[in-house]
């Protein structure tokens, strides 16, 4: 198996092959196709961890020695990543995703338009999940495999709409703690750890025990992904993570730990806490001391702790799999620099 960072290159390098090829197409029907697909491809290209597309290598690696078919498969997730993050920015009113400007306001500010930067962004998401059967089906392994795959993603993108739902619900009415975390576990769970594992696991002709195992490590870290994604949300460096550390806060996302905030501080702390929540025009100051208010609550320490005990029984479910050495380490490797990261 290559190392990590030869492994992104790879990835890196099969899917700019593959978006290359697709602008070619787009080319000969109109410019603004032409022009849809390449905004598809710069944005896509820009970074990102490659966290989906690695999983869907290191779950085959539980089952099967490394074959480069994996990556042309594995890529589909990287499509479905730039789908759902370009929509996640319309609905968020995101500026800034990985170091540039979100799709939709690339297009408002060439025509000065908003709702036809919103209307473009759409369709150039769209155009990623319109690839990425196509990413399956090139590859060659078994037909009845391949199609298992692909029904897992249109599974995942069901949960994903109920979940991306019920997360912009819980921006008007707050949910429980037991509430966000079922809500991540349609939103982010499936996916961030669940679609990938099982398509990695399918492709190298896992047996029905595997899966659940995969499963059940999955569900921890996909929640242990998205809580860690919190804590960046609003602890993050800008200049890291490519996006704004503030805006959680201003759009009032009910998060887990924002929840665990508002449940742990005092009363007034609550308060102050409360008028943040949802207002565009919270300052810096207000923004800082927000976040001294989660860190000294114990807001904070909780949700890492919370992470790392997620991470533990995640490893211990490896332990006892019975795969493939090189599959376990690797998602081991994974697991840790999810909940590590700084971006």
């Amino acid at each position: 198996m290559p190392e990590m960072d030869e492994l992104k290159n790879q990835i890196n390098e099969d899917l700019s092959g593959f978006l290359d090829a697709k602008v070619k197409e787009a080319e000969n029907i109109f410019s603004s196709s032409y022009d849809i697909a390449k905004v598809l491809r710069e944005y896509t290209m820009r970074g990102g961890k490659r966290i989906r597309a690695c999983m869907t290598v290191f779950a085959f690696l539980c089952f099967k020695d490394f074959d480069e078919g994996i990556i042309k498969a594995a890529i589909s997730m990287e499509l479905v990543q730039s789908c759902l993050l370009i929509h996640d920015d319309i609905i968020d009113e995101d500026d800034l995703r990985r170091g540039g400007k979100t799709v939709h306001k690339i297009y408002e500010e060439i025509e000065k338009d908003r709702h036809f930067g919103e209307s473009a962004a759409i369709l150039v998401g769209d155009l990623a999940n319109a690839f990425i059967i196509e990413t399956i089906m090139r590859t060659d392994f078994d037909a009845a495999a391949k199609l298992k795959a692909i029904g897992k993603i249109q599974e995942m993108f069901v949960k994903e709409c109920y979940g991306q739902m019920e997360d912009i619900f819980m921006e008007k009415h707050k949910g429980n703690s037991d509430a966000i975390l079922k809500m991540y576990s349609l939103k982010t769970v499936p996916y961030t750890a669940d679609a990938p594992l099982y398509i990695g696991a399918v492709l190298g002709n896992a047996n029905r025990d595997a899966f659940k195992i995969l499963e059940e490590w999955g569900s921890r870290i996909g929640l242990a992904f998205q809580i860690k994604d919190d804590i960046i949300g609003v602890f993050g460096k800008k200049e890291e993570t490519g996006k704004p550390n503030d805006s959680d806060i201003k759009k009032g996302k009910n998060t887990f730990l924002i929840h665990k905030t508002r449940e742990m501080c005092t009363a007034e702390e609550k308060k102050f806490i409360d008028g943040c929540l949802g207002n565009e025009n919270a300052s810096e100051e207000d923004i800082k001391k927000a976040r001294e208010i989660i860190r000294n609550c114990g807001a904070l320490d909780f949700c890492e702790n919370f992470c790392n005990n997620l991470a533990k029984e995640a490893g211990l479910i490896l332990e006892k799999s019975g795969f493939r050495k090189e599959g376990i380490e690797s998602l081991g490797e994974m697991a840790s620099f999810i909940i590590n990261r700084n971006y």
